[in-house]
């Protein structure tokens, strides 16, 4: 069975509400980047620079194609604190200069090229991060009245796929946006998250048309979470 792809103009179409975590950043087509903070010239393998340049470039142009939907209004991208904490944890300590600095000059092209990759992918987060609170697109935990017993509620759920406390977050949220009837949409590569929205979805007679799940295969390459029929999105 072919899998029905989508793209996120076909998904913005039809969920009012689309949280975003952290994963769906990095393409699941791809093997994960190494961790860039951590990056040592001598960790760049050069029969490996193809692979982690497009995994690089394939995650500033989505973190560009989300920070697009925000600035024209037309996207319904959410983000819990959590998630940018996340985000922004992950590219504070890079420095571009310093470390070509430090290489001492014995920095190759294809290094430099590399480390100004990650340096744009730097400057988009960092802009992704100012536009989401600039727009007020943080699902706060103070604004939902039923937040703590959702989570009591569903802890059972949340143990059971072993969710990091940022993962419950969300999904809490999540829940809560699909209880006051807005089309809700998790956009994540995380497959404890895919299973545990699945179980919630199938204990609660849930539609993926009402509470969507979508991985990132590449940039506008998203397959749908599936349990049970085909929902029909827009197209």
């Amino acid at each position: 069975m072919v899998k029905k792809r989508y793209n996120l103009d076909q998904v913005t179409g039809h969920y009012s509400k689309i949280l975003v975590d952290t994963s769906f950043l990095r393409p699941l087509g791809y093997n994960e980047c190494r961790n860039y903070v951590k990056f040592k010239l001598r960790d760049f393998d050069e029969s490996n620079r193809v692979v982690e340049k497009e995994v690089v470039s394939d995650r500033i142009e989505i973190a560009k194609t989300i920070c697009y939907y925000l600035e024209s209004g037309d996207g319904h991208f959410y983000f819990t604190k959590g998630v940018l904490e996340e985000i922004a944890t992950s590219e504070r300590n890079f420095n571009y200069k310093k470390i070509v600095r430090f290489a001492g000059g014995n920095c190759s092209k294809n290094k430099q090229d590399f480390l100004m990759l990650l340096q744009e992918l730097k400057k988009a987060k960092s802009k992704l991060i100012r536009l989401v609170q600039e727009k007020e697109k943080v699902v706060s935990e103070e604004d939902i009245k039923e937040y703590q017993s959702i989570l009591y509620n569903h802890r059972d759920l949340f143990d059971e796929f072993k969710l990091s406390e940022v993962d419950a977050d969300l999904l809490a949220k999540a829940i809560y946006l699909v209880s006051e009837r807005n089309k809700t949409a998790i956009c994540s590569n995380d497959f404890g998250l895919l299973n545990a929205w699945k179980s919630f979805c199938l204990k609660n007679q849930m539609t993926q048309n009402s509470f969507g799940f979508f991985l990132r295969m590449a940039h506008q390459d998203l397959e749908m979470g599936f349990f049970g029929r085909a929902p029909v999105v827009a197209r």
